[in-house]
C-alpha cells in the first residue's frame, strides 16, 4: 500500500558542459538536492544545462547548448556575468540555493 500523503520529489536532469572534471565532481558529490547529472552522450534531454563560462569554450559552448537543447534552461556559470544575455549563475556555487 502506498502512502499518498508523502510528497513526490522531482529529480532535475542536469547536464554540465565545458566544465573541468574537478568542477563536475563537486556537482556529483553534492547529494542534498535531488538531481541527476547526465552524460552528454546519454541521449536523455536535460531540464537544466550549466555551461562553465570561464572555460576556454565558454560563450561558444553556451551558444551551442542553446541550439542543441532548445527546450532546456541553459545557464552561464562563471565568476562574472556573460557578454550575452543569458541566465547567469555566479561562482562559487551555493548548492543549497541552486534549485
Amino acid at each position: 500500500m502506498m502512502n499518498n500523503n508523502i510528497p513526490q520529489v522531482k529529480t532535475v536532469k542536469l547536464l554540465l558542459l565545458a566544465m573541468e572534471e574537478q568542477q563536475q565532481a563537486m556537482f556529483k558529490m553534492h547529494s542534498t538536492t535531488n538531481y541527476q547529472v547526465l552524460d552528454a552522450s546519454s541521449g536523455e534531454k536535460p531540464e537544466l544545462v550549466i555551461v562553465d563560462g570561464d572555460s576556454p569554450a565558454g560563450i561558444s559552448a553556451w551558444l551551442k547548448a542553446k541550439g542543441d537543447y532548445p527546450n532546456s534552461t541553459v545557464v552561464h556559470f562563471a565568476k562574472s556575468p556573460p557578454s550575452v544575455t543569458a541566465p547567469h549563475l555566479p561562482k562559487p556555487i551555493k548548492f543549497d540555493t541552486l534549485f
